[in-house]
């Protein structure tokens, strides 16, 4: 399977997260925040639909090279047992929510 780093991974949802508090404060900046919180989570989802584990990768010497790998989200074998999927449709309805919010601020004119 394809892995991507937990700290992309992270870094994405976090910065996502801070982008919707601060849409909550409304006016252009708000409007902005809200589509980097949309275009954030859109791209989290497709990650998590396009079948990437989320994984730590550590790389230890103590003699000899030592590499442990562990799975936040997903598992090395391609089966249904996973939350990625569903994790990627609740990001997923968390994008299309913030878009459609998005969609009303423009509407009433804010953007």
């Amino acid at each position: 399977m394809a892995e991507i780093s937990a700290g992309i991974f992270f870094t994405f949802l976090s910065l996502g997260i801070l982008s919707i508090f601060f849409s909550l404060r409304g006016g252009v900046f708000g409007t902005i925040f809200r589509l980097v919180s949309v275009i954030l989570f859109f791209v989290i989802s497709l990650i998590l639909f396009g079948g990437y584990d989320v994984v730590i990768n550590q790389t230890e010497f103590d003699g000899t090279w030592t590499n442990s790998t562990q799975y936040i989200i997903g598992n090395q074998y391609d089966s249904y047992a996973t939350m990625s999927e569903p994790l990627a449709w609740v990001f997923l309805a968390i994008a299309i929510i913030l878009s459609m919010l998005f969609l009303v601020d423009a509407l009433r004119g804010y953007v």
